[in-house]
């Protein structure tokens, strides 16, 4: 088994596993009076995503999920003062997958908004600027049969 992630948080070390998750199970994690909220996803709910374990998955991975956020950033606007997104990476016995997460404060409404925004307004497909920066960086090409 790999190593238990260690986070530290105010000065006290909390262990948690990352597991790779396969539909929406959400994890709230603190870290230094933000929150990280994981979507567990890294593509459109009907689009394939690159495979842990296979060839090309870190190369794969990291195109899907830099898509990924700027399609939600194109539907859902830029996160207010603070908020961010973040790409984590977990890691598991078949190596170490990727992850988007939501970086922001529970104090602040705007934040909590813009988080309720984005896990609600997740889109099914591709939308044609994601396709086209995918096709560019040759993703499609790369997809295993």
């Amino acid at each position: 088994m790999e190593k238990i992630k260690k986070i530290n948080v105010d000065g006290l070390g909390v262990s948690f596993f990352c597991f790779p998750v396969y539909s929406y199970i959400y994890t709230l994690k603190n870290t230094n009076m933000l929150e990280t909220f994981e979507l567990a996803i890294t593509v459109p709910h009907e689009e394939e995503c690159a495979q842990l374990g296979s060839e090309m998955y870190q190369t794969r991975a990291r195109q899907e999920v830099q898509a990924f956020t700027r399609q939600l950033l194109r539907i859902h606007g830029s996160p207010p003062e603070g908020a961010r997104f973040k790409i984590i990476h977990c890691p598991h016995d078949f190596g170490t997958y990727l992850d988007l997460a939501l970086v922001y404060d529970e104090d602040v409404e705007e934040h909590v908004e813009w988080l309720l925004k984005i896990e609600s307004g997740i889109p099914d497909k591709w939308d044609q600027a994601a396709i086209t920066e995918l096709q560019e960086v040759g993703y499609f090409a790369n997809q295993e049969a």
